[in-house]
């Protein structure tokens, strides 16, 4: 190779290196003092990244409280119950977070989650009760023997652990039994669900022993138990006598196709009073 040729190949590979060299912000003393003073000053490179550290750190522990809280509330609005018992011989009405009312019998209970309401209209009673829902989301009522659901409705329900009876007044219900077995209840019409998971679907009449709707229903706030006598011996067409006063005021409500003797005991019962029976259309009250 001849120098004239020599000396372009040299051009032309320093023309080449020299344009692909990296450029660099510092020089390569600025660089070298850089790593000589981290490997001098171990202790300001450790600071550092415990700063880093100790910052995740905290953010972790920021992000996990607001988890804990939020399970905590949601576990407390959702399981936080509210129970009411109806005391034997009474009657009690429950007001529900949405407007809707409860009307229990004496011997019921209902169970219902107040903070979790909102999102989900759910009741189990134990006993007999009316329900005046409105309208709204599903609402539904729950029992050993079965569950009614509703949108917006009047209806009453005798529930226990043997027997399951369901009555619509207003509205559509919908009866589940635990077989999940159903049916959906028009106005005027009952369910009864057997110890063996069957519905049976059939007419009410007003000799039904559930609760019938406010117009047939005697409902009373702090009147003279003596008025209400009077209302039960127009109304069952009988004679009631008493050998002792009946000097109290009465709260409740029944139904007007209960059997005499029933509405009698709820009468009764509260002050400490009972009944006899002198005839087929007579009674006489006494004190226990």
């Amino acid at each position: 190779m001849n120098n004239k040729n020599l000396h372009n190949k040299n051009y032309i590979e320093e023309d080449f290196f020299s344009s692909a060299e990296t450029k660099y912000e510092k020089s390569k003393a600025d660089v070298w003092n850089d790593i000589i003073s981290k490997i001098d000053n171990p202790q300001e490179t450790s600071s550092e990244l415990r700063k880093t550290t100790s910052l995740q750190l905290r953010i972790f522990y920021a992000i996990a409280a607001a988890i804990v809280l939020l399970l905590g509330t949601t576990l407390m609005l959702r399981f936080y119950s509210s129970s009411n018992y109806c005391p034997d011989g009474k009657q009690l009405t429950v007001n529900l977070p949405d407007g809707s009312t409860v009307s229990m019998q004496s011997n019921s209970t209902i169970t219902y989650y107040p903070l979790w309401w909102k999102f989900s209209r759910r009741i189990v009673l134990t006993g007999e009760a009316f329900f005046d829902v409105k309208k709204g989301n599903e609402f539904k009522v729950s029992s050993p023997r079965g569950s009614t659901i509703v949108l917006g409705t009047s209806f009453n329900i005798f529930a226990s652990n043997y027997e399951y009876k369901v009555a619509c007044f207003t509205g559509k219900v919908k009866v589940v039994s635990a077989h999940e077995r159903s049916v959906i209840l028009s106005p005027d019409y009952s369910a009864e669900i057997t110890p063996s998971g069957e519905i049976k679907v059939s007419k009410y009449t007003a000799e039904s022993d559930l609760l019938i709707d406010e117009n047939n229903m005697f409902d009373y706030s702090s009147v003279p138990l003596s008025k209400v006598i009077i209302d039960i011996e127009d109304h069952y067409n009988i004679t009631i006598t008493s050998s002792t006063g009946l000097n109290y005021r009465y709260t409740g409500f029944f139904s007007k196709h209960k059997s005499v003797e029933d509405v009698l005991v709820l009468l009764c019962k509260p002050y400490g009073l009972t009944y006899v029976v002198l005839s087929d259309n007579k009674y006489h009250i006494i004190k226990n």
